[in-house]
């Protein structure tokens, strides 16, 4: 049976634009996307390390994945992952609200084939180029999309009587290193994970890296995790050359009180009940066993075996390399707004995990606007920095820090932020602030 999360208008407006310009295809394709949801939402056999978010995305059409989380919400959340959700959702939120005047722009529909290419590898750039065209009509400007060819241009053109402003928008995925930390980090918890599967134990491991993941032997949490299964002890405690951490014994009849009211999902609550915390989804592995529900196995009605991994890394070569600047994105800016009368950029970066790096990238972004020399008639560049949570009480969550930079005394938006109509969190960056419950 299909039960939807929300009946959000706007949203659904926005899917229903998309199978329109698709066409009968785009059935076909979230079907496919379904089948690689159901398969990959739990873990493989032997494993109880539940899969992580990337995994449950079909690898050779990015776009359906993405879709799949906006058409759960409307329609079936059994399909439905939190921290997919807000990757998409937002966005395609946005683009409902103005689909009446983006409808008609010129240039929209050949821009929302492009995304639906099944063959694009990166397609929420192409999101965001409709995400921001929705923005500027929201505000009652002319909008149209430059078309694309083999020169390099501009996303988007406003069009006054008097001339004309371009528009670059760029979005900033992980980079190589940030994906292969996070993935050694998974890798080196799993034959822990392993171990207390073995005892049918329930422990919380906390680490903290000192040095780079990739010195990290690959038992080396194994080898800890062992040891405080032989210690028998309510925490087990550590600190070398290699990291500091703590494995604890789980609430575990905060867990089984919450199963007595109904079946609990392997997901956010899962991790504050038995820790006592809530963690940046970015930072956290869950480890699992238990009878699941008929309805979804991704709930568990009862519980065996629980390993969970909260971690994060301290060292200043991590930090660095995931603190990079975008020096390089500001020449493609530059070079795609050469010979334009005016122009303006939007930006978007994903705010790193934890706060210390996400505080040192954002202040190397803004020394690196202020110092680059800009070659073209650039007037305004806004760096958009998006925080996901996943929260208990709301069905998909992200939270928008806003940098603006302008050459002029007038800013083109009367709200800097892309989701505008989204609660104003506070003077403080989004990272600083505590994580939803």
């Amino acid at each position: 049976m299909e039960i939807p999360i929300e009946m959000d208008k706007e949203v659904g407006r926005a899917l229903l634009w998309m199978h329109h310009v698709a066409g009968p295809s785009l059935v076909d394709r979230i079907q496919a996307a379904k089948v690689q949801f159901l398969k990959a939402s739990i873990p493989a056999d032997g494993s109880i390390l539940w899969p992580a978010p990337v995994d449950l995305l079909p690898p050779g059409d990015m776009t359906a994945g993405l879709l799949l989380q906006a058409i759960a919400l409307v329609e079936d959340r059994r399909f439905f992952d939190a921290r997919l959700a807000p990757r998409v959702i937002p966005f395609l939120k946005l683009i409902g609200s103005a689909l009446k005047k983006l409808y008609f722009t010129e240039g929209a529909e050949q821009r929302a084939k492009e995304f639906l290419n099944p063959k694009n590898k990166h397609p929420e750039g192409t999101l965001l180029e409709l995400a921001v065209a929705a923005r500027y009509l929201l505000e009652g400007f002319r909008v149209r999309f430059i078309p694309e060819c083999n020169l390099k241009t501009p996303d988007l053109e406003l069009i006054f009587d008097e001339g004309t402003i371009r528009i670059e928008c760029k979005r900033l995925r992980p980079g190589a290193y940030e994906e292969m930390e996070s993935d050694r980090a998974r890798r080196l918890f799993s034959p822990a994970c392993a171990k207390v599967n073995a005892v049918g134990a329930f422990k919380h491991l906390d680490v903290t890296f000192k040095t780079e993941l990739s010195a990290v032997p690959d038992m080396y949490l194994a080898e800890h995790m062992q040891a405080s299964l032989d210690d028998c002890s309510e925490c087990y405690e550590w600190e070398d050359n290699q990291a500091r951490g703590s494995i604890r014994q789980g609430d575990l009849a905060a867990i089984v009180a919450d199963t007595e009211v109904g079946a609990l999902l392997v997901g956010p609550k899962l991790f504050r009940l038995f820790t006592g915390s809530v963690v940046p989804s970015q930072r956290v592995f869950l480890g699992a066993r238990g009878e699941g529900h008929e309805l979804d196995p991704r709930y568990l009605d009862s519980f065996d075996a629980i390993a969970l991994c909260s971690w994060d890394t301290v060292n200043e070569e991590s930090m660095s390399a995931r603190a990079r600047h975008f020096g390089s994105k500001l020449a493609e800016i530059d070079a795609q707004l050469k010979g334009c009368t005016l122009g303006a950029a939007h930006v978007v970066v994903d705010a790193e995990r934890d706060s210390a790096t996400a505080d040192l990238r954002r202040q190397r972004i803004r020394d690196r606007v202020c110092s680059f020399d800009f070659k073209s008639n650039l007037a305004a560049l806004t760096t958009h920095y998006l925080l996901v949570h996943t929260a208990e009480g709301a069905s998909w969550t992200i939270d928008e820090t806003v940098d603006p930079a302008m050459r002029t005394t007038e800013p083109l938006l009367d709200d800097p932020r892309l989701f505008f109509d989204a609660q104003v969190l506070g003077d403080g960056p989004a990272w600083h602030l505590p994580p939803p419950a």
